[in-house]
Formats: C-alpha cells, structure tokens, sequence
C-alpha cells in the first residue's frame, strides 16, 4: 500500500494551540501555544512541489548546456540534482 500526505495546500488554524490544516480540512498535526515553526512547515509544504518541478527543468536545461559547452556548468548541475535527490521521491 501506497502512503501519501495529506492533500495540499496546508494552512493554520490558530485556536489556542497552532493547527496545521490539510486542503481536505483535516488536522495535520497540533504544535502546542502559538508555534513560530508553523508558517515555516506550511509554507515549505505549499512550495515543494512546485520548487522541484522547477529543480527539474533547471537540471534538463544545465544537463543540455553542459553537454553542448563541456564541464562549466557542471558545479550548478550537480548542486541541482543533489538538491532534487534530497527531496523528491
């Protein structure tokens, strides 16, 4: 069986304690009082897919201008593909 998260886009819901709501309206988790983490967790969440469709462009891009200019961009494809590598599945 196949996981997935909870639907996105995430937001917060402040009522005492910091909510993280899924699209679906489901609780994601409850980070006790008022959590500065919060925002960052959702927008981090918000961003990610569109983040590491932009990743993989950029990687087909520099993998097409390294191949046609030799090893110069090497250093900035690399730095893509590690960073999609860390969080794409």
């Amino acid at each position: 069986m196949t996981r997935t998260h909870t639907p996105t886009p995430w937001r917060i819901r402040d009522c005492g304690n910091t909510e993280i709501i899924g699209a679906n309206g489901r609780t994601v988790e409850t980070l006790p009082g008022a959590s500065y983490n919060a925002a960052h967790i959702v927008r981090c969440v918000n961003a990610h897919d569109e983040l590491v469709a932009a990743l993989r462009k950029a990687e087909r891009v520099l993998n097409h201008i390294g191949a046609a200019s030799g090893s110069e961009h090497i250093g900035a494809w690399e730095a893509v593909r590690d960073a999609i590598a860390k969080v794409a599945p």
